[in-house]
């Protein structure tokens, strides 16, 4: 394929990914590019304008925001960014996020997946009738693990710096094509919901397919102290989601998020993503 045809295939299959949303009820929005509510981690955002302001790592903040204006479901795709300090570079990638009222978690998984095999299908890939599995942390990481974690740590931030390090040579070992890992530890993400049976843990899952993270997604917290309390474990606030939550202005809710160029790699079976990436063919 040359780049063409690769702008050809991720424009097809942000159309069906468009198409299948709006079927479903969703709405399309736009959210500010450029902001000054920072997301977690803070590291990982692009400062301009003598750090008065930010671009944007996700939409998150802002879309769970809009479904207190009566909507059902909306999403967005467009682009965002990512400081990586490592590299000394700012690296940009298009984003699809997707939050739902009231959702459910096994929902989200399922949508999750029919918008990946409905783009694999869009693009002329039939290989994704094999089993998306659902593996549990704690099947891979064990529980006793995780407690030593927690016993040896200062903060939630150490705690994901080793578990991120856990995980990770844990999934390297799975050998299936596309596979979900679900119920995170707690301390993972500081927005989203505690499971019902062990509040340890809770109702966040990640998709992988070719071993490469696609989708994230959660079911949100409500519970506005739990989160200010778990915000400031990782030393982060937003002012505004602590102001709606206390005030109830925000239903339950849910939501993920699509790294549309990671989808298109897996589903054109692409070994390098920078063939599909604009900025690395023109710049």
């Amino acid at each position: 394929m040359n780049f063409y045809e690769l702008l050809v295939a991720k424009a097809k299959g942000i159309d069906g990914i468009r198409y299948s949303l709006n079927e479903e009820g969703f709405i399309e929005v736009f959210t500010p590019i450029i902001t000054n509510r920072v997301d977690f981690p803070l590291k990982e955002h692009f400062s301009i304008k003598q750090k008065s302001f930010y671009l944007r790592i996700c939409m998150e903040l802002r879309l769970r925001q809009l479904l207190s204006f009566g909507f059902n479901g909306v999403y967005e795709l467009g682009p965002c960014f990512r400081n990586e300090k490592d590299e000394n570079k700012l690296i940009e990638f298009y984003l699809l996020e997707v939050f739902k009222r009231n959702a459910k978690y096994n929902d989200l998984i399922t949508l999750s997946e029919n918008i990946c095999k409905g783009v694999f299908t869009t693009l002329g890939n039939q290989d994704y009738n094999f089993n998306w599995k659902r593996f549990k942390v704690i099947s891979l990481v064990s529980e006793e693990e995780i407690s030593y974690i927690r016993n040896n740590v200062e903060n939630d931030i150490e705690f994901i710096d080793e578990f991120d390090k856990k995980i990770e040579d844990a999934v390297s070992n799975i050998t299936e094509k596309a596979y979900f890992v679900v119920d995170y530890p707690v301390e993972t993400i500081s927005l989203a919901k505690r499971m019902d049976n062990d509040p340890k843990y809770i109702e966040r899952f990640e998709l992988y397919i070719n071993k490469e993270e696609i989708a994230h997604g959660f079911i949100d917290c409500c519970d506005g102290a739990d989160i200010a309390t778990r915000m400031n474990n990782i030393k982060w606030s937003d002012k505004y989601l602590l102001k709606q939550l206390e005030k109830k202005e925000l239903p339950e809710s849910g939501g993920f998020g699509i790294g549309i160029e990671r989808l298109i790699q897996a589903a054109l079976n692409i070994t390098d993503i920078k063939q599909i990436v604009v900025g690395d063919n023109i710049m």
